[in-house]
């Protein structure tokens, strides 16, 4: 992805800046104004923080344990080692209860892995049920927040979409858009055969899940279809019911600015419905063996460090060239999409925003650092390593520098007068072709 031009396509749209950029300052506010009203908030992201490191460093052992104590719950359990194998497992499925049309809830991992383009291809009808993903779907583009999907958006442009694709009468009143809106997915869920969402949480020691929402879509989602399937990143267990309440507690004043969601489901019996957990790998168990970037893992999808990034807030998240977006979206999209996304780690000022609102506490700015050396590194051609790391010995080693002093000497001896060398050989020729040595 040429990352400078999408910049400078996404930056020339001033009405889409003006959208993100009101949408995020009263994201901010509204969060400030929510933790001034929670007294122990710095506390509850300590307890989150140290939860999630626990629930990562566990990762192994809590999965199994919510395998099982969800399959003795009735909950059919797949594992997916890629983004391929989870839309074939999901096509499988529905083949199988011969599936028509399917609604689905918000879901930042069926994104990942491209979930409803691909359905669309294999000739089900599928129908984004939380408002601003129906908005992207309905224009066919990515979203570009993790919470909010469509806040590059302003009402203008969502009321001539909504008009031209449902032939809604146009209208400008965020309320009027939203009734007909609902009007149209009602219809969708009665008739639906299948219902795919995504889960904030797995409870290992109940082996439930836990979805997070604010329309009521989701609820519908999983209870009005004979069949449920949710698809889940493996870092998504937290190891008790018990721990539920304090990401509660932090993930919607993160998100929304909210004190807590409109709608929180808890499901723990698949019941008489067919429920389906798909439990996704897709590079994440290469995030979990790497010993620094694994704190990526502790994500809970909040998108507040995108709020709050001056790079973000005037570019958006189509920038990013994957699902994930802001700054904790260029370390998930790196690992994700790989060569792809090569530049990714350079959409980042490292001014540590990002760190500072985050409610378990992902050092966002030093991993994204960590990244950039390692691209460094990488980049890097064998005369270029083996000067670096000569360069390291002589500043390291007590003999090397004292040969290095001796060597400086001579150097001088043959600059002559001047103390300029011009030329040198073999692989240091390539930095006198540039530039000279003055030894002085």
């Amino acid at each position: 992805m040429d990352f400078n031009r999408k910049f400078e396509e996404l930056y020339s749209n001033q009405n889409l800046r003006k959208a993100i950029i009101n949408a995020t300052d009263r994201a901010v506010k509204k969060r400030e104004e929510t933790i001034r009203r929670i007294p122990d908030f710095e506390e509850l992201r300590e307890k989150a923080s140290l939860i999630k490191e626990y629930s990562v460093n566990n990762l192994p052992d809590l999965l199994e344990k919510f395998k099982e104590n969800a399959s003795k719950n009735g909950f059919i359990i797949h594992t997916a080692k890629d983004a391929e194998e989870a839309r074939e497992i999901v096509n499988s499925i529905l083949q199988r209860r011969k599936v028509k049309t399917v609604v689905k809830g918000k879901s930042m991992t069926s994104e990942e892995i491209g979930l409803t383009s691909f359905l669309h291809e294999q000739g089900y009808d599928v129908y984004e049920t939380d408002l601003g993903e129906f908005i992207i779907q309905l224009a066919g583009e990515p979203p570009s927040h993790l919470t909010g999907p469509a806040i590059h958006k302003n009402r203008f442009e969502i009321a001539r979409l909504l008009h031209q694709k449902l032939k809604i009468p146009l209208t400008t009143d965020p309320e009027k858009l939203t009734q007909e809106v609902r009007k149209y997915l009602r219809r969708k869920f009665f008739s639906a055969e299948a219902g795919i969402t995504g889960a904030n949480f797995l409870i290992s020691d109940t082996g439930g899940i836990v979805l997070v929402e604010n329309e009521g879509n989701i609820r519908l989602t999983t209870t009005l279809p004979p069949l449920h399937i949710a698809v889940a990143g493996v870092e998504k267990v937290i190891p008790s019911i018990k721990d539920l309440s304090v990401f509660l507690k932090v993930l919607a004043p993160s998100s929304t600015g909210q004190r807590q969601t409109g709608y929180v489901s808890y499901i723990g019996k698949s019941g008489e419905k067919e429920r389906h957990i798909i439990l996704l790998d897709n590079k994440r168990w290469k995030m979990w063996n790497d010993p620094v970037m694994k704190q990526a893992l502790k994500c809970i999808r909040c998108g507040a460090c995108a709020n709050v990034c001056p790079v973000f807030q005037i570019a958006g998240g189509h920038l990013y060239g994957g699902a994930y977006t802001g700054p904790i979206g260029i370390i998930w999209n790196h690992f994700i999409y790989g060569e792809k996304v090569r530049e990714i780690p350079y959409l980042s000022t490292l001014c540590g925003a990002c760190e500072e609102v985050c409610p378990v506490k992902i050092p966002i700015p030093s991993l994204i650092l960590e990244l950039r050396k390692r691209n460094y590194r990488e980049s890097l051609n064998f005369q270029e390593k083996l000067l670096i790391k000569g360069w390291r010995i002589l500043h390291t080693d007590r003999l090397a520098g004292k040969i290095a002093n001796m060597a400086f000497e001579a150097g001088k001896k043959i600059a002559g007068r001047k103390e300029v060398i011009k030329n040198l050989p073999f692989i240091m020729k390539r930095w006198t072709e540039k530039r000279d040595i003055y030894l002085k």
